[in-house]
C-alpha cells in the first residue's frame, strides 16, 4: 500500500447517526488476517483518499484505518464506498 495520509486530512469516526455515519460493509472481512477493508457512509463531506478513519475496536482499542479509494454515489449524493487500510492503533 502507497498511500499516506495527504496534507491536513480530515478524521472521520466510525458509527454516527442516520444521515451521517460510516459503517463496516461487510463484517465478514474480519473473520480473516487482512488489512484492508470496505466501508460505506453517508456525509455532507465525503473522505477523500488519504483522510483517517479511527473506530473502537472490541478489544478496547482504537483502530487507525487510511482511506483509499473512495467511489462517491449520485442517488443519494452523500452516500459513499471506500476502501480502507488498517495502519496501526491510537497509542502505539
Amino acid at each position: 500500500m502507497s498511500i499516506k495520509l495527504r496534507e491536513n486530512f480530515n478524521t472521520y469516526q466510525m458509527g454516527g447517526e442516520w444521515g451521517d455515519r460510516i459503517e463496516w460493509y461487510d463484517k465478514k472481512e474480519f473473520k480473516s488476517p487482512r488489512s484492508t477493508f470496505t466501508v460505506l457512509g453517508w456525509k455532507a463531506k465525503t473522505p477523500k483518499e488519504g483522510d483517517l478513519l479511527l473506530s473502537r475496536m472490541q478489544s478496547g482499542k482504537t483502530a487507525r484505518f487510511i482511506f483509499g479509494k473512495v467511489k462517491n454515489e449520485t442517488d443519494p449524493p452523500d452516500m459513499f464506498w471506500a476502501t480502507v487500510y488498517f495502519i496501526g492503533y491510537v497509542g502505539e
